[in-house]
């Protein structure tokens, strides 16, 4: 019989090497990007669009029905959503038109606004898209800082090189 004992060492954050330290650093603020985009990005832009609606049309007489955004740096990448509203005290449906979802990829689907209103409310949508867009892409650029990647990785303990232990 045999008895064999191992020592392993045990590093807190702090104690690690420069060059893992780096590397643990670009991977977690990496890993936070990618929890938040899979996680809250879909529930911060129906938020986002339901704030633009009452900005936008005041008297609550808009309801959102979908939210669509493709954030990816491809051609046709952005995002827009549909929803219904009275518009000069006429039923009005923003509704998604085509393959891309951008600020442009809507129709206005009615038969009860003149011309005049029409071009009135699309000018509208579109300048409300715009600032919605803008805000996605806002979302899906921001990199949580150096500083909070550390505040994570100093609650955990570690191996010599960068394993979680």
């Amino acid at each position: 019989m045999r008895i064999e004992t191992k020592q392993i060492k045990i590093y807190n954050f702090d104690e690690l090497s420069e060059d893992v330290k780096r590397k643990l650093i670009e991977k977690e603020i990496d890993y936070q990007h990618e929890i938040y985009c899979e996680d809250w990005l879909e529930d911060d832009m129906k938020y986002k669009a339901n704030e633009l609606l009452k900005k936008y049309f005041k008297k609550n007489n808009a309801t959102l029905k979908q939210v669509y955004y493709e954030l990816s740096y491809c051609q046709g990448d952005g995002a827009m959503f549909e929803f219904d509203l009275y518009y000069y005290n006429k039923y009005v449906k923003i509704k998604h038109n085509g393959y891309y979802c951008h600020m442009r990829s809507f129709i206005i689907d009615t038969w009860e606004l003149t011309e005049k209103q029409e071009n009135q409310l699309k000018e509208k949508v579109l300048k409300m898209f715009e600032e919605f867009e803008n805000y996605g892409w806002d979302l899906v650029n921001y990199r949580i800082t150096e500083a909070e990647a550390i505040e994570i990785l100093q609650e955990n303990e570690y191996l010599e090189d960068g394993t979680i232990y």
